[in-house]
């Protein structure tokens, strides 16, 4: 696997969420168990990303890539929510969705890298006003990448070849059930 391959899968492998649904004014109170997210990605890919959760929650945080014991990791395999009143973390592998089903066309005209792809994402567990929260989300990824041309006008996959512009959006949705939690 070349390093723009592995620049894919480690940009869609941040959790951001993006999802626009029908927002609810912090401190409402929502019907029913669906579940929004979406975020503003760092510049980079890595770090934090600024989230915003409506639906049957209503908060807003930062969104951390973390191990099982949802410690800050790098390259975990899950997601922690860290929210105003609580934290939530989600599951394993199905938050690195382009690792395991990215349906990808790359256009050698163009030089650019169309990936897609969506995955299950459980909610492992909660704490706080999110103690006790279960269901799962899916999640969607899609990315954009436009690769730099060699000096002789080819496409330029080589190895530690940076994009030269990129998009990503990584939506989620789903329902969670809430009937054990303090919120």
């Amino acid at each position: 696997m070349n390093r723009l391959s592995k620049s894919v899968i480690a940009l869609t492998s941040v959790f951001g969420l993006l999802l626009i649904t029908h927002p609810n004014p912090v401190g409402a109170t929502p019907s029913g168990n669906s579940v929004s997210i979406w975020a503003t990605l760092t510049a980079s890919g890595r770090g934090p990303s600024t989230i915003l959760v409506t639906g049957a929650i209503v908060d807003y945080g930062k969104a951390f890539r973390v191990n099982s014991a949802a410690h800050h990791d790098n390259k975990g395999r899950y997601t922690e929510l860290v929210l105003k009143d609580g934290s939530i973390l989600l599951g394993g592998t199905a938050l690195n969705p382009v690792v395991r089903t990215a349906k990808s066309v790359r256009r050698s005209q163009t030089c650019s890298v169309l990936s897609s792809s969506d995955e299950p994402a459980p909610i492992v567990r909660g704490t706080r006003a999110y103690a006790g929260i279960s269901g799962s989300l899916v999640v969607d990824t899609s990315s954009v990448l436009i690769i730099p041309l060699t000096g002789r006008g080819q496409c330029n996959t080589g190895s530690g070849v940076r994009p030269v512009a990129d998009w990503l959006t990584i939506t989620a949705s789903g329902n969670v059930n809430l009937s054990s939690t303090k919120k």
